[in-house]
């Protein structure tokens, strides 16, 4: 397993310990994420297996907020209002 975070919208916890993500194309390393100092709000739907775990996200970058989307998937958040 790698020891990246995907660049998209939605970043996956891994299995392993020391990684977070597991997608395709360009990634970002944990010490990467962490140097992100903008304000970040990480959207995830309830119902949304796919995004991983929007709390071990937000808590490696100083500025993150987390924004749960009650009753949905991971492609039906997107244009919700909340």
């Amino acid at each position: 397993m790698s020891n990246a975070v995907p660049r998209s919208a939605s970043l996956r916890s891994n299995c392993a310990s020391d990684s977070f993500g597991c997608g395709g194309g360009a990634s970002l390393t944990r010490k990467e994420v962490e140097t992100i100092h903008i304000p970040t709000l990480i959207a995830v739907g309830t119902k949304d297996v796919v995004a991983g775990s929007p709390d071990e996200l937000a808590a490696l970058m100083p500025h993150a907020q987390v924004l749960i989307i009650p009753d949905r998937d991971h492609m039906l958040a997107v244009g919700d209002k909340v």
